[in-house]
Formats: C-alpha cells, sequence, structure tokens
C-alpha cells in the first residue's frame, strides 16, 4: 500500500523538521506518518526543497516562513489546507496555490511577487498578508466574498489604481486597504471613514461632503464632480476664512495634482488665513530642505516657486566643511531640485562636498 511507502525528502532541513515531528528517523519517514499529520511548523529553516512534503495530504495548517522556497509544486496535492504561511521566501509565482481552494488565510509578505491573479481561486479566503511585493494590481480583490483583511503595504500600488477596484469590495475590506492607501493612512479616522462612506454611495452631494472633508479626496470624486466643479468647490472651501489651516496643508502637501500649481491656486482663491498658511508652509518647507534637500521631491511645485530661497539655502549648507554625506547624496538623488547641481557644488561647495559629488556621478 503506499501508505508504507517511505517517503524521501531531497532538502536535509525539511527531512530532519519533519522526522521530528512525526517521531520517526529521517531515513525512515513512511507516507502513513505524513497523511495524518495536520499541522507542521517549519519555518526558520532554511528549506529549499519541498519535495516529499505532497504526502502530507491531511494537512490544514502550514508554516514555511523565513525559508528559500521558490517552488510550490508540492503544495498543490494539500488540497485541505486552510491556514498557510510562506512569509519571507523566494517566490514569484503563486500561480499554483489556485488549487488550494480551502484556504482562509494566507501568508506571502516579502517574496518577490507581481501578478495575484491566481487568487480569483480562493474564493474561501478572509485573511491575506501581501506586504512588500511587487505587485501593482489588486482588481482580483473584489471577486473574493469573504475577504475580510489584506495587507498591501510596500508595493508597486499607487492610489489612483487601488480605488476603483474598491468600489465593488466588501466594507471591511474597503476600509482595511483605505488605511493602507499614502493619500489617506495618515489621516484622522473620521476622515478615512467618509472616504469608505463615499466609496460606497459616490454620488455627487456625498462627493461635495468628502471634499469639505478633506482635499486628499478630490482624486477620489473626480467621477462624480466636472473638473470645473473640482475646481469651483475647492476655491470656495479655500477662501472660506473658516477653512482650517490643516485643510490648507493638507491641499498643499497631500494631494496630487501634478497638472495643478496649488501655490498659484491659494494665491488666486485663498482667504487671508490660507495664504498666511502658505507662507507658513514654505517656512517649514526650507527648514526641512536643510535636514534633507530630498524634500523638493515632495512638493516639486512649491520648491519651483522658492528657487531663488532654496539656493540660498544650499549655498548655506555646502559651505559647511562638516556637512554629512548623506546630505550629499540626498541632494544629488533629488529629483526635482530647480537647480544645476554640479554648478552650484562646485561654485559654492567645500573641498570635500565637490570630491564626494564627483564621487557620486562617477558612481552612476
Amino acid at each position: 500500500m503506499k501508505s508504507d511507502k517511505v517517503v524521501y525528502f531531497p532538502d536535509p532541513n525539511l527531512r530532519r523538521v519533519v522526522g521530528e515531528r512525526v517521531g520517526k528517523r529521517p531515513e525512515n519517514i513512511t507516507a502513513s506518518a505524513l497523511e495524518v499529520l495536520e499541522e507542521l511548523d517549519a519555518s526558520f529553516n532554511h528549506i529549499a526543497d519541498l519535495t516529499g512534503l505532497e504526502w502530507a495530504v491531511g494537512l490544514t495548517k502550514l508554516d514555511l516562513k523565513w525559508n528559500r522556497i521558490g517552488d510550490l509544486t508540492p503544495l498543490t496535492h494539500l488540497k485541505d489546507l486552510k491556514h498557510l504561511d510562506l512569509s519571507n521566501n523566494d517566490i514569484k509565482n503563486m500561480g499554483l496555490l489556485g488549487s488550494l481552494t480551502k484556504l482562509e488565510k494566507l501568508q506571502l509578505e516579502a517574496n518577490n511577487i507581481e501578478d495575484i491573479s491566481p487568487l480569483v481561486e480562493l474564493a474561501r479566503l478572509k485573511k491575506i498578508n501581501l506586504k512588500n511585493n511587487r505587485i501593482s494590481q489588486i482588481g482580483v480583490l473584489k471577486k473574493l466574498p469573504h475577504l475580510i483583511e489584506v495587507n498591501l503595504s510596500k508595493n508597486k500600488i499607487k492610489s489612483e489604481e487601488i480605488l476603483p477596484s474598491l468600489f465593488e469590495c466588501q466594507p471591511a475590506l474597503i476600509e482595511a486597504i483605505v488605511s493602507q492607501i499614502p493619500l489617506y493612512k495618515g489621516l484622522e479616522q473620521h476622515k478615512q471613514q467618509a472616504v469608505v462612506a463615499y466609496i460606497h454611495n459616490p454620488a455627487k452631494e456625498e462627493a461635495l461632503k468628502l471634499l469639505a472633508e478633506t482635499p486628499v479626496a478630490a482624486e477620489l470624486v473626480q467621477n462624480s464632480l466636472t473638473e470645473s466643479e473640482l475646481e469651483r468647490e475647492l476655491g470656495r472651501i479655500l477662501a472660506c476664512p473658516q477653512t482650517a489651516s490643516q485643510y490648507v496643508v493638507e491641499f498643499i502637501e497631500r494631494t496630487p495634482f501634478s497638472s495643478w500649481d496649488k501655490v498659484a491656486f491659494i494665491e488666486k482663491w485663498g482667504s487671508s488665513q490660507a495664504r498666511e498658511t502658505l507662507e507658513q508652509v514654505k517656512i517649514t518647507f526650507l527648514k526641512r530642505i536643510k535636514k534633507s534637500p530630498i524634500v523638493v521631491d515632495e512638493m516639486p511645485e512649491l520648491a519651483k516657486r522658492l528657487e531663488r530661497e532654496i539656493e540660498q539655502v544650499m549655498v548655506e549648507q555646502f559651505n559647511k566643511i562638516d556637512l554629512p554625506d548623506e546630505f550629499i547624496e540626498a541632494f544629488m538623488e533629488s529629483k526635482n531640485m530647480p537647480l544645476n547641481k554640479m554648478n552650484l557644488i562646485y561654485q559654492s561647495g567645500s573641498k570635500r562636498a565637490k570630491l564626494k559629488a564627483m564621487e557620486y556621478q562617477l558612481a552612476l
């Protein structure tokens, strides 16, 4: 009978772990011993080959985190798996996991996964961790009716790609994902709740309410408001003396309007209080640049407006003998610095700064 078969595990680390779990010497592990195994923790063992594990058909919980696994073929036989942890491995293709239709919890943090479309087969999935991969598209998530918890942080997902995928998702899932979107996760809880409420009811009236809560929502409500309506409403809010300074700050620092000159918009529409807030943002911006020039990449349109002031700050910094290497590197790496970098360093920088800049260029 197959159950009497001695199963060979090519990977010595997996062979040892399984032997210890079933209470047999590694060379005497039988299929019958594996078939009754319901749980197995083989984490942190440098395992690279899962061959042999296909005999453990009774497994419902399997922990394989922190190994060197790339090939998932043996797992396709484990049809009863409900909990599977493959975090911190070398997985690029998760396609084979689509056959594990009883999965309820799946951990895939810190791998090299780009395509998560195979998840569409996992209709029972409730929780999934996809943190720190290379994922850019998440539309498949709205096809998972029982999914209530997901971690998508540290991926290549842009907010404009996330939001359209949410309109058909379950309420709990929408709330979880919104809290991970860079534009929204830093907002107060009541503003995040407003975003979630709008996704459930994306009408013009709800869009206007959400825009009144936070200007960050402007990207989200573009399907409900025309461009002229959006501009007029934001102008009305910024012109109101009662509008909180924090609203103005969020408009300047966080709204992703690459085609808008937000500084000019406030100068045109903003109340005197809004314009005062803008001046404070400028001062804070210049102070932050003194610590790290890479800050210019956060607000490129503001950096262009402050070119003269930024140049003055950079000249002062590069005259310092003890300027940290990290500052020079950040200056060279900044993509939106409104200055000729090498000219400024050669004209104003110390000898050490010039050498460091030359090293950086040669390294490229």
